[in-house]
């Protein structure tokens, strides 16, 4: 069947969805004898028998429905179980554990029901269960269901979130329509479709995922849904139907995956908001007025080799997307076993938002190596492990947008750099009071020149360092030992990286000063002259 433009027939479905509720009032169902327990009306059936909720008689409040009728296990909750009088007393309820299937209607009009607790024994809710519970905030739907049924929870204008499980595979007519109060949807994978009308005038709606599973969006779908700003569309609908978004009038910008191949008429109508219309496959066919009262500054964007775009197309201008232009003012600067590079945004995104950056690296110009991909605003990376030291190593970035990947940025180098070796053909010369160490600068300075040197003295469990000294320096004087002490010492080299491995260690014991014993020794050689003089003065006298 062709499809023909819908704006006008809104009211009359809304109108329609409203005059559901006296349906429930002339409804006619197959006579059942129903027993009582409590405030409850049930029936049994089966083998063994079970039981079937099938009316409330109490005064309403918080209720708990009992695990047995009459003995028998409670496994469902049957139509309009609880649209009657007393359910629309009703503040909160909690079915059992057990339970497998909630019927048609079975809660219907519960006006005062502000929550539900839906067991994982569920497996089945059917229409309109909980249609107009006007008061209901929240539904946590039981894991095992596999479908949102028509008219599930429309006209529930309190409801603020509804999760809905991921073996759902389909979300039919009219499920949450007029949930005033719901923000966000996200739509599991297994879903294939979205209903007639599923969301219509979900009035606070802003955020809306519709997962890889969908396949179509049908008629009326999000009609309505004034606050809805962010719309993500799976990569697998193929039809996007009549009115499906109309009158969405915060939308701004949507992509319309490649897969879609038709949009019905006023599939876009009256999203007065909407400037930018991103087209990832070849242009779908399009209904009558499929964008009628958009804003006038909308514009479609399709990629470079798509089919069956013109300018303009369809009505508004179109400007083909392309991959970026190549990221500009590459810079690498060295580190220790690092580079750090820094770069520009391209100078022309491609009319399509640049998404991320790639960083590739190898040695002799030839770009080997993928270092990592980085976010949109990223304009540096610390490229790390680098080795061995003193390798010439080349750097590019490209950019990437939705369409694809930028050329190759300029090719830049850098030589990356480590800790220097050990300083070599240390000594330890003792001396009166001191010992004088020295050293030679190590074979290897990692890279990166020498800054200096710390001179350590070997402690009982540990080190202490005696000085710091510059390059240019092979050798201290330590005077800071006690005499007769043999101390041990090492030297550590340091450059731009840090400090490099302990030197081998060298001992020596500070000496006490000498005595000069010379002129005591010049006096007793004159006292013995002396004496012999003298000696050979009496010896003459006596002659």
């Amino acid at each position: 069947m062709d499809e023909k433009p819908g704006i006008c027939v809104k009211s009359t479905i809304l109108v329609l969805i409203l005059l559901l509720g006296t349906f429930f009032a002339v409804m006619t169902t197959d006579t059942v004898v129903a027993e009582q327990d409590g405030d409850y009306t049930y029936a049994t059936s089966g083998s063994p028998l079970v039981a079937t909720v099938t009316g409330y008689t109490g005064t309403g409040g918080a209720i708990s429905i009992p695990s047995t009728l009459g003995g028998y296990p409670t496994r469902a909750i049957g139509d309009y179980a609880f649209n009657g009088v007393g359910g629309r007393s009703i503040t909160m309820a909690t079915i059992p554990y057990g339970v497998a299937s909630i019927g048609n209607y079975a809660f219907a009009s519960c006006s005062q029901m502000t929550s539900v607790s839906i067991p994982d024994s569920v497996t089945s809710i059917s229409t309109g269960a909980f249609t107009s519970c006007t008061a209901l905030t929240s539904a946590v739907l039981p894991q095992n269901l596999t479908s949102i049924e028509s008219f599930l929870f429309s006209n529930c204008p309190a409801l603020m979130s509804a999760h809905i499980p991921e073996k759902v595979t389909g979300i039919l007519t009219y499920a949450f329509s007029q949930c005033s109060s719901l923000t966000s949807v996200d739509i599991p994978k297994n879903v294939t479709g979205i209903g007639y009308g599923a969301f219509i005038s979900c009035t606070a709606l802003t955020s809306v995922i519709i997962g890889d599973g969908v396949t179509d969006i049908a008629i009326y779908a999000f009609s309505d849904c004034v606050a809805l700003n962010d719309l993500r569309i799976g990569c697998n609908v193929t039809r996007i139907g009549i009115n499906a978004f109309s009158g969405c009038t915060a939308l701004t910008a949507v992509v319309v995956p490649g897969s879609v191949t038709s949009i019905g008429a006023g599939g876009f109508a009256q999203c007065s908001s909407l400037t930018r219309m991103q087209f990832d496959g070849d242009a779908p066919s399009c209904g009558l007025l499929w964008i009628a009262e958009c804003s006038p500054d909308l514009i479609a964007y399709y990629r470079s080799g798509a089919a069956g775009f013109t300018d303009p197309w369809e009505g508004i201008p179109t400007v083909m997307m392309t991959p970026p232009s190549t990221p500009l003012d590459i810079v690498a600067f060295p580190g220790s076993s690092q580079a750090r590079l820094s770069w520009t945004a391209p100078g022309s995104d491609g009319n399509c938002s640049v998404s991320a950056y790639e960083v590739y690296y190898g040695t002799e110009d030839t770009l080997d190596r993928f270092f990592g991909s980085f976010g949109p605003t990223a304009r540096m990376a610390n490229i790390t492990g680098l080795q061995p030291a003193g390798t010439v190593f080349c750097f590019a970035v490209r950019a990437i947008n939705e369409v694809g990947a930028s050329p190759m940025s300029a090719v830049v180098h850098a030589i990356p750099y480590t800790v220097p070796g050990a300083p070599i053909l240390v000594t330890a010369t003792a001396g009166v009071e001191k010992v004088t160490i020295s050293w030679q600068a190590p074979n290897n300075d990692g890279g990166n020149a020498i800054a200096g040197y710390n001179v350590y003295r070997a402690l009982a469990g540990g080190s202490e360092v005696l000085t710091t000294v510059g390059a240019g320096t092979l050798s201290y004087v330590d005077t800071k030992g006690t005499v007769g002490t043999t101390y041990t010492y090492y030297i550590v080299a340091s450059n731009a990286a840090g400090a490099g491995a302990n030197s081998s260690q060298v001992s020596a014991t500070p000496q006490s000063a000498a005595v000069d014993n010379t002129m005591l020794y010049v006096g007793v050689v004159i006292a013995i002259i002396a004496v012999i003089a003298i000696a050979v003065v009496l010896m003459r006298r006596k002659k």
